[in-house]
């Protein structure tokens, strides 16, 4: 499971106004082992993850997350 909110950022202020403990807790995808490293290769800040991809919608925006996805499903 990835949390799309990463735990790190759970005790930050920011998170803490913006949503609360169990939403964070619950904003989850599941991913296999190569694909979550793959997520945190192409955003690795955090921050930036929790802020700005905190959906599997907002996280298929990011330009070479939506490219290994399609990459992914072509291969089958």
């Amino acid at each position: 499971m990835h949390h799309l909110i990463p735990r790190k950022c759970h005790s930050k202020k920011w998170f803490r106004n913006c949503y609360s403990r169990e939403e964070m807790k619950t904003r989850l995808a599941r991913l296999c082992h190569t694909c979550h490293r793959q997520v945190h290769d192409f955003i690795p800040n955090e921050i930036e993850m929790g802020k700005k991809f905190n959906t599997i919608d907002l996280l298929l925006t990011h330009p070479q997350v939506a490219n290994y996805v399609a990459w992914r499903r072509r291969r089958g």
